[in-house]
């Protein structure tokens, strides 16, 4: 699909120490997109927003979990796990903030 290019791996901490060393999921079509063309208000893009990670795989993010974009790691904002359904009702892709560790 286009512009879902990237992969990210999705941890989940151990029950040892609670570091995220736990693969959960590789996310082959996914996308960290830092910004936007507009801000949460329909408004201008607000450099400031958070960074959030879109992916089409039918997953749905474990909370806590951390991910790895690209060799960054960023934890996964709780709450923030939505689903973005097109006209038809299906779901198209599904999306959740993040925070750079």
């Amino acid at each position: 699909m286009f512009g879902f290019d990237q992969t990210a791996t999705v941890y989940t901490p151990n029950g040892t120490n609670g570091a995220y060393t736990v693969l959960a999921r590789t996310l082959t079509s996914a996308r960290l997109a830092v910004g936007g063309a507009a801000g949460r208000d329909g408004g201008r893009a607000d450099s400031t927003q958070a960074p959030r990670l879109l992916w089409t795989d039918a997953y749905a993010m474990p909370s806590p979990a951390q991910i790895d974009v690209n060799g960054d790691r960023y934890n996964v904002v709780e709450g923030t796990y939505a689903e973005v359904r097109g006209p038809s009702g299906l779901t198209h892709h599904r999306h959740c903030d993040v925070e750079a560790v």
